[in-house]
């Protein structure tokens, strides 16, 4: 883990390496195990990675991918396209806008 690293994050306060750590690990529990159904993500969506093609917009850029439930991406995205998403766990959302937070972070 990147905030465990000294070495690569040496100006890291030792106070601020112990919030980052736990936040994330209490993160990734929660989204981990909120029981939501997995799905591929993009893992950091944003309009610049959707390509415009005759048979609607296709998704490119997937350094990121990965595999989780649909609110991780959706946490990428502003507030309001979250509330308006059917379906979408709003707990869950804030969980995964604050992992995504601390991992931007790290």
């Amino acid at each position: 883990m990147l905030v465990a690293d000294h070495a690569r994050t040496p100006r890291l306060a030792d106070s601020d390496r112990v919030f980052l750590a736990r936040t994330l690990d209490r993160m990734r529990r929660a989204v981990g195990e909120g029981g939501r159904s997995e799905q591929l993500l993009h893992g950091e969506p944003h309009p610049g990675n959707l390509l415009p093609t005759r048979g609607g917009p296709l998704v490119i850029d997937f350094e990121t991918c990965c595999r989780g439930p649909i609110e991780f991406d959706l946490a990428h995205a502003p507030d309001d396209v979250g509330d308006r998403y059917p379906g979408a766990d709003h707990q869950l959302l804030r969980n995964c806008r604050t992992l995504v937070l601390a991992m931007v972070t790290a």
